[in-house]
């Protein structure tokens, strides 16, 4: 054997292999070279979203993350968050996201835990003033973080599974709202009547057999610099134009030419169904939200349900091009709008 690896033919192909190799590790070194640098420009929320490409599916989230002002784009997310879901580990990529309200967050949340067996990751918005929005709010009470997440400031979010509405939710928020705006809890009677309309509203039409226990999501945040509070609910069910209790209620007012779902969510609004049809309507969830919108006490509503978006403070009603599965409501409460709203009598929900 050592005679045979002493020929020339041999000494020639260690050669070869001994240059083939020399190359390969200057070309390994100037890749980690370029790597580092490349890597050296990036915020640690970029860096750990190019990892992730490797092992998982990245969502990559909009730009504007406002569920109320970019309803559109943010159906599309979730739909594609709900996509890669299905085939592979999804890591949710936020750190591109130049605008962020508050809104988005309890419908992330809704959507995260759905698939709970499923791994998912992401990562904060690289502005530090949006991710200090999504610290305060209390996002990282619902998910674990890989660093100590910032303390809770400005906002609380509550998840409830159940038939009963729950009254003592309604009202911590209330009073964390109004200490937060004004030093000390208040009574919010208005707001408090909005808050168990919605859960109401849940338990009538969430579920699709009506017996089903679905889950709802409630959040209540102040904003840094703005004397106002916002309230976003969100229940995971079918919708209201997708309920069981809705289906009698829409063929009867086919019969007066009325199909389109917005046409339909502005009759419910003004309790003019069961005028028109005849059919029993209890007048409980979204009418009695309306209500307390008509007095004055909330300064903005908008409700997302199905293939409708209705900013109903606006009168600006429309159909979605790709439908959201729940229902979503928000509204805000401005600061010169709570003596009004805090001098009313209190209603008992039946």
């Amino acid at each position: 054997m050592k005679k045979l690896y002493t020929e020339e033919r041999w000494k020639k192909y260690c050669r070869q292999r001994q240059r083939s190799e020399e190359k390969r590790g200057k070309r390994r070194k100037e890749y980690n070279k370029r790597r580092r640098q490349e890597l050296a420009g990036l915020s640690r929320q970029r860096r750990l979203a190019r990892k992730a490409r490797r092992r998982y599916t990245t969502v990559l989230a909009p730009r504007s993350f406002s569920f109320i002002d970019n309803t559109e784009e943010m159906v599309s997310f979730l739909g594609k968050f709900r996509d890669a879901q299905r085939k592979k580990n999804v890591f949710i990529d936020l750190s591109g996201v130049a605008t962020l309200s508050a809104d988005a967050i309890p419908v992330l949340l809704s959507e995260i835990a759905k698939f709970q067996t499923t791994p998912i990751r992401g990562n904060a918005p690289e502005d530090p003033k949006l991710a200090a929005v999504l610290g305060e709010s209390g996002f990282y009470d619902y998910v674990h973080a890989s660093q100590p997440p910032p303390k809770r400031g400005r906002g609380r979010i509550r998840r409830r599974e159940s038939h009963v509405v729950d009254g003592s939710i309604a009202k911590e928020l209330i009073a964390f709202a109004t200490s937060t705006l004004y030093g000390a809890p208040r009574r919010w009677h208005g707001v408090y009547r909005t808050l168990l309309e919605c859960m109401s509203n849940t338990i009538d039409h969430a579920s699709p057999v009506g017996t089903q226990r679905e889950t709802w999501w409630v959040m209540t945040f102040c904003e840094a610099g703005q004397s106002k509070a916002d309230f976003t609910f969100v229940d995971t069910g079918v919708g209201i134009f997708q309920s069981v209790k809705m289906d009698l209620l829409k063929r009867a007012l086919r019969a007066f030419g009325v199909t389109d779902n917005t046409s339909i969510l502005r009759e419910i609004l003004h309790g003019e169904m069961q005028s028109r049809t005849g059919v029993p309507y209890r007048g409980k969830g979204l009418p009695g939200v309306y209500k307390v919108l008509e007095r004055g006490v909330l300064s903005r509503l908008v409700i997302v349900a199905n293939d409708v978006y209705a900013d109903v403070s606006k009168d600006d009603f429309r159909i979605l091009d790709k439908p959201f599965k729940g229902t979503f409501l928000y509204w805000e409460v401005a600061e010169d709008l709570n003596g009004k709203d805090i001098s009313e009598r209190s209603e008992r929900i039946h």
